[in-house]
């Protein structure tokens, strides 16, 4: 099926960008473009001369479809007083690709990468001719409309033949929107955030079908493990379609074997609108059940003999083999000296979230002492093994003399 104009102008998001965009191969990066506003031009390169104002290059790739990949060449003017060898092209646009040519008076063309992508140095002489291919790959933008916009860059150069910092800049611009076919809310990308081992996440994708005859297929969850895309079973997923929209739900429990730490996904719903595939991304932090919340530790630094001092820690329990709630083993310093005499602990679950639980420790002020350095160890409320010791340090000041 081709891609007809959408029945009715979709409204522009005015949402900001800056989460993950969204690739045919891999898992889109981080960052964006801001489409409320023209891209910002990248700074100059601090150690490139002054130059006298030079007129841009451009070129407009007018609005393109979501999905789509389109190029242009540009013939880039070779500084003077050679020779120069192109370093980069720079722009703050992340679905901007280049490729780099050189193009010898016979006919005969040198590439900036060879076979196995590895960078090769083009030093162009007289006669030469300095190519840029331009791609704009929109798959590295979520999949929302994007009014047309003007990308500012530079591209850098360097006086080949030398140790020595030595650059020029040449500018170019160009100008492209997104016409996205469907309209995702309440994002086209999500994060969770931090996430425990045990929970379970759940959304909604609302679909809007911007009034195109369009029909959903089975949608595939893939996970981006050592720098490839994987499918997998941590998905729960339904979609459900109706006239003028369809309503993907998903759940995401982790796997019990993954690893803790930054994670990315990838969700694919295949259509029948010409071979579009509606991609939706997730990123989070995958962290322990057990877990306390910054500033992870009570420190109560430089302390007067005599004066009382609290200190307050969030913690949590999320495993759901354990009945929420946490007690107090006591405050064991590294000596194994429990000095729980000197110190009063109160633990308060949250009334809206009873595993996650707010522990406060007060110090009485009497310890004689130069320093503490212990630990407070906490048990789930039903049990006597540590799950989660969090350190007490402080400092006590000498107490006053009884002869003064």
């Amino acid at each position: 099926m081709s891609r007809p104009p959408k029945a009715h102008p979709s409204i522009l998001t005015t949402l900001r960008t800056s989460l993950l965009a969204v690739s045919l191969a891999i898992v889109p990066a981080l960052g964006g473009c801001d489409e409320d506003r023209p891209e910002p031009a990248p700074d100059p390169d601090p150690r490139a001369q002054r130059q006298p104002e030079q007129t841009a290059l451009f070129h407009d790739f007018g609005v393109l479809a979501h999905g789509e990949i389109k190029g242009t060449e540009f013939e880039i003017p070779v500084p003077k007083d050679g020779p120069w060898t192109p370093l980069s092209f720079n722009t703050g646009c992340p679905c901007a690709k280049q490729q780099w040519l050189l193009v010898k008076p016979d006919g005969s063309e040198l590439w900036g990468q060879d076979e196995r992508g590895r960078r090769a140095q083009l030093v162009p002489q007289e006669g030469d001719r300095l190519i840029l291919r331009l791609l704009v790959d929109t798959n590295e933008k979520p999949p929302v409309d994007l009014e047309p916009q003007t990308v500012a860059g530079q591209v850098i150069f360097q006086r080949a033949n030398t140790t020595e910092i030595d650059r020029r800049t040449v500018p170019l611009r160009f100008r492209y929107g997104i016409d996205a076919p469907f309209t995702v809310r309440p994002l086209a990308a999500l994060d969770f955030g931090d996430l425990s081992i045990s929970q379970t996440y759940s959304e909604t994708f609302v679909i809007n079908k911007e009034g195109r005859e369009v029909t959903f297929g089975r949608p595939v969850a893939k996970s981006l493990v050592a720098g490839e895309l994987t499918e997998t079973e941590e998905f729960r997923m339904q979609i459900e379609d109706f006239e003028d929209r369809a309503e993907l739900l998903f759940e995401f429990h982790p796997a019990s074997t993954r690893d803790l730490g930054p994670f990315q996904f990838l969700i694919e719903v295949p259509t029948n609108y010409d071979d579009y595939v509606l991609r939706l991304t997730c990123e989070g932090l995958l962290r322990p059940d057990v877990y306390s919340r910054p500033p992870h530790r009570f420190a109560f630094g430089r302390i007067p003999f005599g004066t009382t001092k609290s200190q307050r820690v969030v913690v949590e329990d999320y495993d759901p083999s354990r009945t929420p709630g946490f007690r107090s083993l006591g405050i064991i310093d590294r000596d194994g000296e429990d000095l729980s005499e000197h110190f009063e602990v109160r633990i308060q679950p949250l009334s809206d979230r009873p595993r996650t639980s707010t522990v406060d420790v007060i110090y009485d002020g009497l310890l004689e002492k130069h320093s503490f350095r212990a630990e407070l160890r906490l048990a789930n409320i039903e049990g006597d093994r540590t799950i989660l010791a969090l350190p007490v340090q402080g400092f006590p000041l000498p107490k006053p003399s009884e002869d003064r």
